[in-house]
């Protein structure tokens, strides 16, 4: 008997009386509902002593849910007590207290070391042992990687002292030489961490717990009087766990749930049950913990017995059949074909549905829309079960498209968070002070306001992101703000440059103090202080805007314990300061608080005992369910099998137990992902047999719900109404119709009207980007000033030596343009290209000329119908030949230059050039006759001239072209004066670009009807 007064007694011990009292509650049932109905009845005439009761949990979320469960039974009528209940991991002093067993041997233990400081300790070590190499991140991770390791050793009771024996002297010298190093590496806990630990005065955390069991086992051998004790759903695969749970089963006031052992598996396959089995942990358990106990000890706990649903039996004993033990499938078709023939296998498929997704998204997206309907019914529940929390963070983030919340219990990892992500863009920008990209990451974070009134903030943070757009910047702060200073800005952002540069200067200040800091305790203070000052606004100190909610909270905990430690490394110095702080984040979680009631988010442990009317089993992929067999770091699997820690076989086992668990669930849907990333992705062991299973019936599609989810995913993106709407054809009043454009602008009103409508009528400018990579544009900007400058030194006639004077002038452009080294490496060929065939062209064009203009300007007046307009032009180069012509040249540097029929069709710029010439536009030139017109290409590769015919028109050719250019321009313009002419995007095919500036205003890919033709594709 359990000693429960009254009702409870009787029931109860008659319930004990075999020993050991192993108990199991089927796979596919409401664990903790099952276990609580009887208990609840037993004590029913005694409520209050049902509180003489312990129960342990595996883990703190069972022990909440079985409360709520008592909670229920309550509110329905009467009194209910609650037992005591208690997770596994939580075992402390009190549970011995509570036992009886005497507080002097209950309370001598040291205390538990804290976790964040044996972190900073064991990296310190590392980076010890490693020569002090200065890669704290990394020395961290290897910290991790270490303590892991502590935990499974005293986990399992194993002696850290069996390092030094694992490989006997003699066998060392043959050994491989990469295990040798990680055994001398693993000194570091099996010779340093010990005396550290003593010193201290602490102890390991896993081996106080497991001493904590071992002593309440021992407890429950001694104790006659014991109250009564419940361990259920743990699997027993830590050995103190089993021990204590083997000590429960025979204590006569004890007794032991366990979930999910299969009763039904004949003999023949139980004895063939290997680890990787879903019951391999039962197994293991019987032999390890319970002397080879025979399986037919353990019994139907009471509440299961009998009143089972005869389509969970068959879903059980269809899993049961689909994951034998692969020694035991000599006879698996005729089992099967058994199986099938008494329409046991549709009972079983009741309620299974599968769908294989093509990606990740689509997983994700499958899953959101089953816990959509899910929902839509009243008082249902649905759980998403998946070790990928990759996949549990798509599917959340999916969710809040209907609004939908979730109480995800991995949570989201601290330096992920919407705080952790402020602190990190903080310390990225304090490692870079000149970057502009950290910089704007920092104060365009929703957190950032310096201060000021958000709305104030917000426009000085946009002036200063268009100031930094399309500008060289310097190396620090100095040279933003000259960089800032110097640039023109439009009007709604000129009144906010004193803000902007009073901003500037602030900042300058908190990095020069950074970088001063001489500790990196100092550091992490000095960002931690500035990560409030940025966070602060006029109404709200930053500190109470950082510091709050579900992940400002552990970041203020975490961060004080990282401070307050004294082994807190003296690295991450400027410039290296943000992966290292990112790493001190690494491990802290933040839970979001609430969320949907009827919905959950789990991990494998964490589903453990968990429930819902709609169960989901995401991420059914080899490699992530059952998860790849990790590779340990120090030790191979010789050796680990050897020292007795657990084989990637025994994890496999757990995970397989886990899908059993929840594949037999009322209603349950499998999924997974055809690619993992850009690759195809393995579907995990146990889909690949049940889907062999459905196949060979010839009922997978009775099953398969991805057409079904598929077709509601597409009918959710169809709009249900359109509306046609003609390409944009703006027609704006002639009075706000451009009278002032450039030749080059002629050319865009050839090919492009609508990007003059958005530059000269909308006024709209390209936005360039923030830290703009140098490109075409910056390499010939910088050969035209080559060109510009060298004709200014030389306007006479050429030097001695021309190569070397095109080369001085070079170095003194590019010293002016403070090209990156890298960048100027990587165009030196082209440089020495163009200085070649600069030279050629010097050298031919003074033989028929002097150059007259080089970058000049000129504005030539028309007189048309809708009134007077003005044409601009700026040439590269004007040569005034000997016979008294002009020379017209324009420089390239692009692979392909304008042909002759392009510069007479739809490249107009240098026939207007000519055009402006012979009309006396260039006022140094006065009126003159132009012979030819030519491009020149600077970085040529195909050893033609600068004069090649195929790039240029002279002659009589030339005048005819002139005189044509002249009338189409008249013509263009006067097109333009007629209010009912549209600017049309690209209107011409064959003179189509690629992709112009403004085309994504007019929408070209959309009036082209192929999205993938577009520049947004």
């Amino acid at each position: 008997m359990m000693g429960a007064p009254k009702g409870g007694a009787d029931w109860l011990g008659g319930l004990c009386a075999p020993s050991p009292a192993l108990y199991s509650i089927p796979a596919g049932r409401p664990f903790l509902r099952d276990l609580a109905t009887p208990l609840i009845a037993a004590y029913k005439d005694d409520p209050a002593a049902i509180a003489d009761v312990t129960i342990f949990l595996p883990n703190r979320r069972a022990v909440r849910s079985l409360s709520m469960i008592f909670h229920e039974a309550a509110s329905k009528g009467g009194a209910v007590f609650l037992p005591r209940l208690r997770a596994l991991g939580d075992v402390d002093e009190e549970d011995l207290l509570f036992s009886g067993r005497a507080p002097s041997a209950a309370l001598d233990l040291p205390p538990a070391a804290d976790r964040q400081e044996r972190r900073l300790i064991l990296a310190t070590l590392v980076h010890r042992q490693r020569a002090g190499a200065d890669d704290w991140p990394a020395c961290l991770d290897a910290a991790d990687a270490l303590g892991r390791l502590l935990d499974e050793f005293h986990t399992d009771d194993i002696s850290l002292s069996a390092l030094e024996d694992l490989v006997p002297a003699d066998v060392v010298e043959g050994a491989a030489g990469h295990w040798q190093q990680s055994l001398e590496f693993l000194t570091i806990i099996s010779a340093a961490w010990p005396q550290i630990m003593a010193g201290l005065g602490w102890m390991e955390p896993a081996a106080r717990l497991r001493q904590l069991m071992g002593a309440l086992a021992d407890s429950l051998a001694v104790q006659a009087d014991q109250k009564p004790v419940i361990v259920a759903g743990s699997l027993g695969t830590v050995r103190a766990t089993g021990a204590l749970m083997a000590a429960v089963a025979q204590a006569p006031r004890g007794l032991v749930v366990l979930p999910g052992v299969d009763l039904d598996l004949d003999a023949e396959a139980w004895a063939k049950v290997d680890p990787p089995h879903p019951q391999g942990v039962f197994h293991d358990r019987f032999t390890r913990d319970f002397g080879d106990l025979d399986r037919a000890a353990v019994q139907p706990w009471p509440s299961a017995g009998g009143v089972d649903d005869p389509a969970a039996g068959a879903r059980r004993a269809f899993l049961s059949l689909a994951l034998r033990p692969a020694s035991a499938t000599d006879d698996w078709y005729t089992r099967f074909a058994s199986f099938q023939a008494a329409g046991t296998l549709t009972q079983a498929c009741d309620g299974l549905g599968i769908a294989i997704a093509d990606s990740e998204n689509e997983e994700a997206s499958f899953i959101s829309v089953l816990i959509r309907e899910a929902l839509a019914v009243p008082d249902k529940t649905v759980m998403l079960v998946t070790p990928d929390r990759d996949l549990a963070r798509r599917v959340a983030a999916k969710l809040l498209a209907w609004g939908l919340e979730v109480d995800d219990s991995g949570g989201v990892p601290l330096a992920g968070t919407f705080r952790g992500t402020f602190l990190r863009n903080i310390a990225q920008w304090l490692d870079d002070p000149a970057d502009p990209m950290a910089l704007l990451a920092m104060l365009k974070h929703e957190l950032a306001a310096m201060g000021q009134e958000r709305n104030r903030f917000g426009d000085i943070i946009r002036t200063l992101d268009y100031a930094l757009r399309g500008v060289r910047l310097g190396d620090d702060l100095a040279g933003v703000r000259l960089a800032i200073e110097a640039k023109r800005l439009p009007s709604w952002a000129e009144p906010h440059r004193d803000g902007v540069l009073a901003l500037l200067d602030g900042l300058a200040n908190q990095a020069a103090a950074f970088r001063a800091a001489p500790t990196l305790r100092d550091r992490i203070i000095l960002h931690l202080r500035f990560a409030e000052q940025v966070a602060a606004t006029d109404e709200e100190t930053g500190a109470a805007r950082l510091w709050r909610f579900e992940d400002g909270e552990p970041l203020a905990t975490g961060l004080a314990g990282v401070v307050r430690s004294a082994f807190l490394p003296d690295g991450g110095a400027p410039g290296a300061y943000a992966p290292l702080f990112e790493a001190l984040l690494a491990g802290g979680m933040a839970r979001k608080r609430g969320g949907h009631p009827r919905l959950s988010i789990f991990g494998l442990l964490e589903a453990r005992l968990q429930s819902a009317d709609v169960t989901i089993l995401g991420g059914l992929n080899e490699g992530v369910w059952p998860d790849a067999a990790a590779t340990d770091p120090f030790l191979s699997r010789p050796m680990r099998a050897s020292l007795g820690l657990a084989s990637p076989e025994q994890m496999i086992g757990r995970a397989a137990h886990d899908f059993a668990q929840a594949a037999s669930s009322p209603q349950v849907i499998l999924t997974r992902s055809a690619r993992r990333g850009r690759s195809p992705a393995t579907p995990s062991r146990w889909l690949v047999r049940l889907e062999s299973f459905l196949h060979k019936a010839k009922i997978f599609q009775s099953v398969d719900v991805a057409p079904r989810l598929r077709a509601l995913l597409a009918a959710r993106h169809v709009p249900t109404h359109m509306d046609s709407v003609s390409a944009p054809a703006p027609t704006p009043p002639v009075a706000a119709r451009p009278r002032r454009l450039s030749i080059t602008d002629m050319e865009r009103l050839l090919r492009d009207p609508y990007a003059i409508y958005a530059k000269h009528v909308l006024r709209l400018s390209p936005w360039r980007a923030v830290e703009e990579p140098l490109g075409p544009r910056e390499r010939g900007e910088i050969l035209h000033a080559v060109t510009e400058e060298f004709t200014g030194a030389y306007p006479d006639g050429l030097p001695a030596d021309t190569p070397a004077a095109f080369a001085a002038v070079l170095d003194r452009v590019l010293a002016d343009h403070q090209l990156p080294a890298h960048v100027q490496t990587i165009w030196a060929a082209d440089f020495a290209r163009a200085v070649q065939r600069l030279t050629a062209f010097e050298t031919m064009a003074r033989g028929e000329g002097r150059p007259k203009i080089s970058e000049g300007a000129a504005e030539w007046l028309l007189a048309l119908p809708g009134g007077d307009f003005h044409l601009t032009a700026r040439a590269d180069r004007i040569d005034r030949l000997h016979d008294g012509t002009a020379s017209i040249i324009d420089f390239k540097t692009s692979d392909r230059c304008p042909t002759a029929k392009q510069i007479k069709a739809f490249s107009p710029q240098l026939l207007l050039t000519a055009l402006m010439v012979q009309g006396g536009a260039f006022e140094r030139l006065g009126e003159l006759t132009v012979q030819r017109v030519a491009y020149v290409n600077m970085l040529d590769k195909s050893g033609k001239g600068p004069f090649h015919k195929d790039n240029m028109v002279e002659g009589e050719e030339l005048a005819d072209a002139i005189k044509e250019a002249q009338e189409a321009l008249i013509a263009l313009l006067a097109a333009y004066d007629d209010p009912n002419q549209p600017y049309l995007s690209q209107p011409r095919a064959f003179f189509q670009n690629d992709y112009g500036d403004y085309d994504h205003l007019a929408r070209r890919a959309e009036w082209a009807g192929d999205a993938g033709d577009g520049p947004d594709d």
